[in-house]
Parts: C-alpha cells; sequence; structure tokens
C-alpha cells in the first residue's frame, strides 16, 4: 500500500492537448483491423438495444404496478369454473392483467350490466388471453421493437400481432357462446367508453364477427418502402463483406447484386400489391353488406365507426383522449379535466384541428410554447395565473401536437402567426394576453408588428429574436428535417433519458429537468405520428431569422404594454436581446427572473406567474 501510495504522489497529471488525442485517434482508427472495428461497432449497437429493451421492460413494470395499486379490489369469486378478480367501479370493465400470474379483473359494473350470456362471453375472450399469457407477450413485444427503435417495421408488426390478438380471442368466445352475446358485449362496453384497459371494437373486429378471417395485411406502399431499403441493406452488407475478407470493393459488383434482388423482388412485389388490392375491395364489399344487413343502422355504424383503445402509458392516453362531440362547426368541447393540466378541448380552423387545454375564468391569456413541446410545458404556472384570468394553453404544430394538421398547411413563420390570429378569432377572444417562449415567443413578436385589435398585452418570456431564430444550438434541427427519416431517428434516439439532458436537448432549456411525464407528453407525439413529424418538419424547414428581423422593424408601431422576463442564465438566448426588445417597444418594461435557464416557466414558476398576472392586473 506505502509502495502504491508513492508511485500515485510521482504521477504528473497533464491535459491532453486537441493535436494529442487527435493523433492517438487517428492511429487507432488506421491499425484497427476491420473485423475488429466492425465487432466493435456490433457491441455498441447490442449494448444500445440492451439499454433500451431495460428500460422499456421497466417502464412497463411500472405502469403494471401502478395501475394495480389503483384499483379497488372487493373479491374473488368462481364464474364458470375459473377464478376472476372483481374490482369495484361502476363503468363496465374488463382486462387480463398479470405477467408471470396473469389474472383476470371484472367491474362491478360490468357484472351488473351485462347479462349471462354476454358475461360468459367476455370471460372466455379474457381466458383466452390468461391462457396464452398475451400480458407477457405484449411486455416482450414492446420492449423489443422500442429496444430495436431503428426498425420502424416491429412496431407495424407489433401493433398487426396485437389486432389479431384480440380476433383470436373473439373466435374463443364465439365458440363458447356465439356471435350474438360477444357483439351486445362489444357495443355495451362502446356505448359506456370503457377506459384503455379494455381494447375497444375496431372494424375489422365486426367485419369478424360477420365471418370474415382474419389475415396479415399491410399497406402496398409500406411494403414498397421497405423492400427498397432491405436492398440497400443488402448491399451494403455486400460491401461491407468484401472489405471484411480484404478484398477488392468493387461499384460493378455492388450494383449487380442490387439489381439481382431487385429483378427478382419487382415482380413478388407487384403479385402481392394486386392480391393486397383484391383483399381490401372484397373486405369494403363485405362490410357494406354488414351495414347493409345490420337490423339497426345507427348500431352498426357506431360499431364500425368506434375508434380501437389499447393500454397505453398516462402521458399518451393523455394526449390522445377523444373530444366529446362539438356543437357547432367551431365549437370545442371540454375532454377531461385534470387540476393540474385543465380542461382539454379542440376547435377545427382552416388549416386544421387545434387541441388546448383551458383552465379558470376572466380576462383570456393565451400561451404560445416553444419547438418540441406542447400544452403541458405551461401546467407549473396555469394553475396560479388561471385565478385570476382565463388560460388557455393550445398544443401548436411544433413537434409535440397529438392532432396533425393539413397537408397543405401554411407552417412559414407569417403561416403559424396567422395560425394564432385565426385561433384567437374562432374562440372569439378580445382583450388577450399573449404570453410566448422561446420561438412561441418569436411568433408573437410578428403578431406584434401586424397589431392586431384582438391582443391587449403580450408577454415575452425568453423568446428566440433577431437573428438567432433558432439558436445556434438547434440549428442541426433545420438541415436534419430536410433528410428523409433523420426526424424519426433522432425521436428515437431520445428514449435514452441521459440524452435529454445534453445541451442539443433540453438540458440547457431549462436548469430543473422536465418531469418524466412531461418529456413523455413531449416526445411520444414525434416517436409514433408521421403527421407530427411531417409538420415538424415543415416548420423547420422555413425557421429563418429573416421573418423575426422583419418583425423587429416594425416593433415601434406596437404601443400597447409589453412586459418581457429574461434571466441572465440563459444558454440559448442572450440577454442583449431582451435590453434591445425593451428599448424597441414603446410600452415596455423588463423584469429578470434568477436562477433559471430559458424554460423560466420550469424553473421559477411561482415568480414568472406572479409577473404576470400583476402585469395582467395593472395593464
Amino acid at each position: 500500500m506505502l509502495a502504491g501510495g508513492v508511485s500515485l504522489l510521482m504521477i504528473r497529471p497533464e491535459l491532453p492537448t486537441a493535436s494529442s488525442v487527435w493523433r492517438l485517434c487517428t492511429q487507432f482508427a488506421t491499425r484497427l483491423d476491420p473485423l475488429a472495428m466492425a465487432v466493435l461497432v456490433a457491441l455498441g449497437l447490442a449494448g444500445t438495444v440492451i439499454a433500451f429493451g431495460l428500460q422499456s421492460t421497466g417502464r412497463q413494470l411500472r405502469a403494471d404496478r401502478r395501475l394495480r395499486s389503483r384499483l379497488t379490489l372487493v373479491d374473488t369469486v368462481q364464474i364458470d369454473g375459473g377464478p376472476v378478480t372483481v374490482a369495484a367501479d361502476e363503468r363496465p370493465e374488463a382486462f387480463c392483467m398479470g405477467y408471470l400470474r396473469p389474472r383476470i379483473y371484472v367491474s362491478t359494473g360490468a357484472l351488473d350490466g351485462l347479462s349471462e350470456d354476454e358475461l360468459a362471453a367476455v370471460l372466455a375472450h379474457e381466458r383466452h388471453h390468461l391462457v396464452r399469457r398475451d400480458p407477457l407477450r405484449l411486455l416482450v413485444g414492446r420492449a423489443a421493437a422500442e429496444a430495436l427503435f431503428f426498425l420502424p417495421p416491429l412496431r407495424r408488426l407489433l401493433g398487426r400481432y396485437l389486432a389479431l390478438a384480440e380476433l383470436a380471442a373473439d373466435e374463443a368466445a364465439i365458440k363458447c357462446t356465439g356471435t350474438e352475446p360477444l357483439a351486445s358485449a362489444l357495443l355495451h362496453f362502446g356505448e359506456h367508453r370503457t377506459p384503455a384497459a379494455v381494447v375497444g371494437i375496431a372494424a375489422e373486429r365486426v367485419d369478424h364477427l360477420g365471418g370474415q378471417p382474419a389475415r396479415w395485411r399491410f399497406s402496398g406502399p409500406w411494403l414498397a418502402r421497405w423492400l427498397s431499403i432491405s436492398v440497400a441493406t443488402f448491399a451494403l452488407v455486400f460491401a461491407g463483406s468484401l472489405v471484411v475478407q480484404g478484398r477488392s470493393l468493387s461499384s460493378t459488383a455492388v450494383i449487380a447484386q442490387a439489381c439481382l434482388v431487385g429483378m427478382t423482388g419487382v415482380p413478388i412485389l407487384a403479385g402481392v400489391m394486386l392480391t393486397l388490392g383484391g383483399r381490401r375491395r372484397a373486405r369494403l364489399r363485405h362490410t357494406r353488406r354488414l351495414r347493409m344487413a345490420a337490423g339497426s343502422p345507427r348500431t352498426a355504424t357506431a360499431v364500425i365507426n368506434h375508434r380501437p383503445r389499447t393500454m397505453r402509458s398516462t402521458a399518451t392516453r393523455f394526449l390522445s383522449e377523444d373530444p366529446t362531440e362539438a356543437t357547432g362547426p367551431n365549437a370545442g368541447g371540454p375532454m377531461n379535466s385534470d387540476v393540474e393540466y385543465g380542461t382539454l378541448a379542440e376547435i377545427r380552423l382552416e388549416q386544421g384541428v387545434v387541441r388546448y387545454r383551458t383552465m379558470g375564468e376572466g380576462t383570456p391569456v393565451v400561451f404560445v410554447h416553444g419547438l418540441m413541446t406542447n400544452s403541458v410545458v405551461w401546467h407549473r404556472v396555469m394553475p396560479l395565473i388561471a385565478t385570476d384570468a382565463r388560460c388557455i394553453a393550445p398544443d401548436w404544430p411544433l413537434g409535440s401536437h397529438s392532432v396533425p394538421l393539413e397537408h397543405d398547411a401554411d407552417l412559414t413563420p407569417p403561416g403559424l402567426a396567422k395560425l394564432v390570429t385565426d385561433f384567437l378569432a374562432a374562440l372569439d377572444l378580445h382583450d388577450v394576453t399573449l404570453v410566448g417562449i422561446t420561438v412561441g415567443g418569436a411568433y408573437c413578436q410578428m403578431i406584434a408588428a401586424e397589431n392586431p385589435d384582438r391582443v391587449r398585452r403580450i408577454v415575452l418570456l425568453p423568446s428566440d429574436a433577431y437573428d438567432n431564430l433558432p439558436p445556434m444550438l438547434l440549428r442541426y434541427l433545420r438541415w436534419s428535417s430536410r433528410v428523409p427519416g433523420l426526424l424519426y431517428l433522432l425521436a428515437q434516439s431520445m428514449r435514452f433519458r441521459p440524452s435529454l439532458r445534453m445541451p442539443f436537448a433540453y438540458g440547457w432549456a431549462a436548469k430543473r429537468p422536465f418531469e418524466r411525464a412531461a418529456l413523455d407528453a413531449f416526445l411520444e407525439p414525434i416517436r409514433s405520428m408521421r403527421g407530427t413529424r411531417r409538420d415538424l418538419a415543415k416548420v423547420l424547414r422555413r425557421l429563418t431569422p429573416d421573418h423575426t428581423q422583419a418583425a423587429a422593424r416594425r416593433f415601434g408601431e406596437f404601443d400597447k404594454p409589453v412586459l418581457i422576463i429574461w434571466s441572465h442564465e440563459d444558454r440559448l438566448l442572450p440577454f442583449a436581446h431582451a435590453e434591445r426588445l425593451v428599448k424597441a417597444f414603446p410600452q415596455s418594461r423588463l423584469e429578470t427572473v434568477p436562477d433559471s435557464y430559458s424554460y423560466v416557466v420550469q424553473d421559477q414558476p411561482e415568480r414568472t406567474a406572479e409577473l404576470i398576472r400583476d402585469f395582467v392586473k395593472s395593464s
């Protein structure tokens, strides 16, 4: 030990220079055998897959425990020769839960509302899931799909497997009780809007009850896309094998191999597409016949149009709940209430459907969030401001919205500023306080340049301004939106939680990390919805400082109160821009928030809410 201590004291630590590090790296890369390099890459990929798989498994196990803790169990009874756990709930519920020892759960509402035959059909359906251990299969399938995130077909395969598992359980129920009790029970669950633990009624299940067999089916464009990717992957693997074997790489050989695969696959693909087209036409004809043969057209339509519901995470379910039917062409009905997040509603505009949250009564305060966030980002300040005002927080199409806009929606910066003003007009809001943060603050600046009558005052939290749109550290998003598929890969790479604290993600956005549920709400739409990624790509491609600089030249025309809230510690949005903004607007003042980065609503919600609330009252 003494010798070791002396030897450590004799070490002189020195910081390596950049040139020495570069020289060592180049020597390592040139001396490394291609096979060893391939092994290292494979080990890195395997480690990533294992980490994501374990993370997904842990998240599902925690969700299972949370669901169990929320159940109020009454008793375990024997029904039709099998044990059934009864849970106290007025809503009709029935589901199979548990991985190693699965159990069937039925609510008191289902026991009271279903007839004897209907209950027997439901239990036969759930016993099929229990015998096949479908919850465990689902756990493994989801873990594999999320671990192998770079293979998007796995998600499609998992979704298709879940649909076929439901059809197989329906077949087991039909063998026990027949078709009518099962169909009646499904209608009963659908009419009472069962929770996400019960898979709802899809059109395919209705067709299956009518006698149409289940099939593995995928769209022709989807198959064509992944066939082309497979051909390209085969060509790369072939080229890599030549390099590893030490042989010269011939472009002619690679092209010949790709052509061989293409000539073989194109006729097969054409036959598959023709077959799928014929099956789709037959399915449509069968659906029309089923509707015409139904005794009650209203009931048949309700069954076919009822959207399927599967067990999802709390954040996903919170984002994608179906709204109640609106009472007018532009009215938005409340969806669900939550003390922290507010009442969720949606409204249809010319550009598409915009979903929003509302809380409180009084002077309207409308929030405009930034990139890769949504209305959930305001959940810390909305309850504090809603004591004296009506807070309205829409999900703008900036990458975390769960309802994509129309394909032809204008998502340029002026188009998004118009979307905000159209939203105010659709809700007929007057004397509005507009609150913007980061990119949302840039859109508020463009709205101020137009000086609309509905806007009475503006609050600019740390915002993109002048030539800082987007900030330098986030400009990689703009060019990544031009590469097909790259936004998808970026979103999937953020499944690893530590990566979210990197500066180019959310690390420099807020000093205090966002809650896990908030991050899931931000990232789940872009991970799983192609329309959301399409909207975000359209926004990023046109996000240039020309628009903010043009708006800055007209700030002097906005003669209404402006409150600017900034932080000296902001690493993305310079404090000098706040000083320029307060000089540019005639009726403005600057307030600073200590110990915070850009998202002051996350780091200092009480101070931020107090400033906004006092500003609305005083002005």
